[in-house]
């Protein structure tokens, strides 16, 4: 799943992969060292809890997508992420690819500073 969603974030224009983590403590080493303009972070993560993560890089300034694999994920978006994108698929492949990049694009121009 990691290796598809690095391809499929590559191929949103506009957008560059600087990195990817496994595990929030990578996440953190990584993001500390590359300092990204956004992050896709993955709702559900093995041992700590994304929503620390995510509250860390709100508070850092950084942007934050959201993505799930949940069926039915909670209906409230966690504060400090700007929405929330159901995680592509293999099977979905170019369909979640302009979702996604339909997302992108409504988001950085309706947020144009």
């Amino acid at each position: 799943m990691q290796a598809m969603l690095v391809e499929f974030i590559n191929k949103i224009n506009h957008l560059e992969v600087v990195g990817s983590a496994k595990n929030t403590w990578e996440a953190r080493r990584l993001i500390a060292k590359t300092r990204p303009d956004l992050v896709f972070l993955d709702e559900v993560l093995p041992g700590e809890s994304s929503l620390d993560l995510l509250n860390e890089l709100s508070r850092d300034g950084i942007l934050v997508f959201l993505i799930t694999g949940l069926e039915q994920p909670s209906p409230l978006l966690p504060t400090g992420a700007l929405l929330r994108l159901k995680k592509p698929s293999w099977d979905t492949f170019e369909h979640d690819l302009r979702v996604y990049q339909d997302k992108v694009n409504e988001f950085f121009i309706i947020n144009k500073t």
